[in-house]
């Protein structure tokens, strides 16, 4: 078996409470033995010299042996014996393969036990699941807390209060909750003193360098390509919930994503970030509906790792406050990354440090502001090789100077723009890879955008509109855009598409519409390489309105790549659910906020998910919205793929009786979270509850009408 969990987590620690457990483990193995492995360039030689030693054996017998001899005789001591030996704190797969042959396998119940902070060495060695160390609760923190600092004795009750809040700061980080506890321990028992030491937590740890001594190791072990991503972090604040998108951009824009073969840079990049979480550097946060990473989030300690290893290698400056910028400490250095916590406007203007070298800025400013033309002026003057411009969420961007497009680097540009007229100036940044754009609730998009000819994603968060008569003769394709979202569906945006204006395009999120889905349906031919649709307030074509479904030409969605649909804000026809269900390559469907109009009428197959439809689909997701009408039923033969299933804040009537939804043969995770249920319908849930031979999760509420 193999315990795994980021450095201080306590993996050593449970590995030794097995290790001294007289009562079960000692009675039910004849031999035990332990080894520390660690990452300092560990040689096999020695690793097995030490477990020999703690299985009883004579060092002056040993020390003479040879590697291969050393391997015999562990192999020897161990044969015929019912054995478990702990190897701890193992880094690499290779290390395993150096010492598997020493422990012979006679079925007779012997056990290894690894300890890792890397789960792919855990996978390596053996194919069962490695049980993965969780952080603390709340109680196990203040209990493991208040024995460290009390040793045994009670809390005083006036001082629980602020102890708890001080356990709660560590997050659940044993290593963090011992050194606290214990520097707690010889100092005075006071309100004063705990009070002070609960608003710099952060700060007594860090101190302490034992935390990060442990936390180093991770860093300093990572391959070189991985180093500059994972320091990436110490950018954004503390207890921030990070966009896997926005991390992954910011990666790509700067560079730090190297190709593999043919693989895309953001798969590449996204197996980067799995890594880093093998690693147990980054915790998981959100995923999304095909199970990949929505958000990631990062633990403290972490953190203050980023930030220290970022300070000493130059690589980024954070925790930025505009009145720290006069300390020498900061000004006295050429900085190439700034993330800035507070008045970033002061920072940009003030002269009191050096940003001819600034690479990137990212603002995090809780303060709503507006940027100045002082602010302007001085960043487009003194910022010439800036690539990264990341102004957040709360500052606007005010009046943007045509200065602006002599900043010639930038590949990165994320503002708060509150008006719905895009600066002209931005589309002068010919190196833009990627733009994004929040703040209004419309927007109009210039011919001008055409000249982005390097834009690989443009997002605009919130309905934007192309101007009317875009295609012009001296505008090119954006040959470079795989992303593009909201867009306002109207006739300019048809126009754009059929004249091969995206033809690389693979993910389009589309707000509202003027042609309906079937009309859009015709538009894939000129999208070959949309594998990614969301749709936002688009109403599909009323059940009987034929003409609009016989102008559907099939050949189009045979021949369409599509992988996943979302559905936002919308009243869908049966017939167009139908239309969906023929995609040959679709694999996830979203609705969200959907209302299926399905026909009353009595004919059985009139509301059915008909016969070989969704031949790959294996999620479906639905939350909110329902079916008006009837049921969801289903043919025989249609999602037979289907693998997860997950319903959330929707009637169940539609979705139980006569359903087949439950009783799909490739079902594995079902989860039902919020939904509302009539009494009548209780029985049938409990029923799916015993009988169910998937995962399955139901949390709902009874109707009692």
């Amino acid at each position: 078996m193999s315990i795994i969990g980021m450095g201080g987590l306590g993996k050593t620690t449970v590995a030794k409470k097995l290790n001294n457990d007289d009562k079960v483990i000692r009675k039910h193995f004849k031999c035990i033995g332990w080894v520390f492995v660690s990452d300092q360039d560990y040689k096999t030689q020695e690793v097995i010299l030490n477990l020999l030693k703690s299985l009883g054996k004579k060092m002056d017998v040993l020390e003479p042996m040879e590697t291969q001899e050393l391997k015999r005789t562990l192999c020897d001591h161990l044969m015929g014996q019912r054995y478990l030996i702990f190897l701890d704190d193992v880094w690499h797969k290779t290390m395993w393969d150096e010492v598997k042959e020493c422990f012979p396998d006679k079925s007779n119940g012997s056990r290894i036990v690894i300890t890792s902070r890397i789960a792919e060495v855990a996978r390596y060695a053996s194919p069962k699941e490695p049980h993965f160390l969780r952080f603390l609760d709340k109680e196990e923190s203040w209990s493991l807390f208040s024995k460290k600092v009390f040793r045994g004795d009670p809390c005083p009750r006036h001082l629980e209060p602020l102890g708890r809040q001080i356990a709660m700061k560590c997050k659940g980080l044993p290593l963090s909750i011992v050194v606290l506890g214990s520097m707690l321990a010889t100092k005075e028992k006071s309100e004063r003193v705990w009070e002070r030491t609960m608003n710099y937590v952060s700060s007594f740890i860090s101190e302490d360098k034992t935390c990060l001594q442990v936390l180093a190791l991770s860093y300093h072990n990572l391959p070189l390509e991985l180093k500059p991503c994972f320091l990436y972090f110490g950018a954004f604040p503390e207890d921030y919930e990070i966009s896997v998108r926005r991390l992954i951009a910011l990666w790509l824009a700067e560079g730090l994503v190297q190709s593999v073969g043919n693989r895309p840079l953001e798969d590449v990049a996204e197996s980067y970030l799995e890594e880093l979480i093998n690693r147990s550097l980054v915790q998981v946060g959100k995923k999304r509906t095909d199970g990949g990473l929505k958000t990631c989030r990062i633990h403290d300690l972490c953190r203050d790792l980023c930030i220290e290893e970022a300070t000493r290698e130059n690589f980024l400056t954070a925790n930025v406050e505009a009145p720290k910028s006069a300390l020498p400490s900061f000004s006295q250095r050429k900085h190439r990354r700034v993330s800035s916590l507070r008045d970033t406007h002061c920072l940009i203007t003030s002269k009191d440090w050096d940003s001819s070298s600034l690479r990137a800025l990212f603002s995090f400013d809780p303060q709503r502001n507006s940027m100045s033309s002082d602010s302007w002026k001085n960043l487009c003057t003194k910022y010439k090789l800036i690539r990264i411009l990341d102004l957040g969420a709360n500052i606007a961007a005010g009046s943007i100077p045509n200065a602006l497009s002599e900043l010639t680097n930038l590949r990165y540009l994320r503002l708060f723009i509150p008006s719905s007229v895009i600066p002209s100036s931005i589309f002068e940044l010919w190196n833009l890879k990627m733009l994004f754009i929040h703040g209004s609730p419309s927007y109009v998009l210039p011919v001008e955008v055409f000249k982005l000819q390097q834009l690989e994603q443009l997002i605009i968060c919130g309905r934007t509109t192309f101007m009317p008569n875009s295609v012009r003769s001296s505008t090119r394709p954006l040959l470079s855009l795989r992303v593009m979202s909201y867009i306002f569906h109207n006739e300019a945006f048809e126009s754009l598409v059929k004249s091969h204006y995206f033809p690389n395009l693979i993910k389009l999120k589309l707000d509202g519409a003027q042609s309906e889905w079937p009309y859009l349906i015709n538009l894939l031919p000129f999208l070959p390489c949309l594998e990614r649709l969301t749709l936002l307030n688009h109403d599909s074509a009323r059940e009987d309105d034929d003409n609009i479904f016989d102008k559907v030409t099939e050949a189009h969605i045979v021949s369409s790549n599509l992988k996943k649909v979302t559905l936002k804000v919308l009243s869908w026809s049966w017939r167009s659910i139908e239309l969906l269900g023929k995609f040959p390559h679709l694999q996830i469907l979203k609705l969200q906020d959907v209302i299926l109009h399905m026909n009353r009428e009595s004919r059985f197959d009139k509301n059915c998910v008909s016969e070989n439809s969704f031949p790959k689909l294996h999620t479906l997701h639905i939350e909110k919205g329902g079916c008006s009408g009837s049921r969801f039923l289903l043919h025989e033969t249609a999602l037979l793929q289907l693998r997860y299933l997950f319903v959330e804040g929707v009637s169940l009537k539609a979705y139980m009786r006569r359903s087949r939804l439950w009783e799909l043969p490739n079902l594995q995770d079902v989860k039902i979270i919020n939904s509302f249920s009539s009494s009548s319908l209780e029985r049938e849930i409990e029923n799916l509850q015993a009988q169910a031979k998937y995962r399955l999760l139901i949390l709902y509420e009874i109707n009692t009408e």
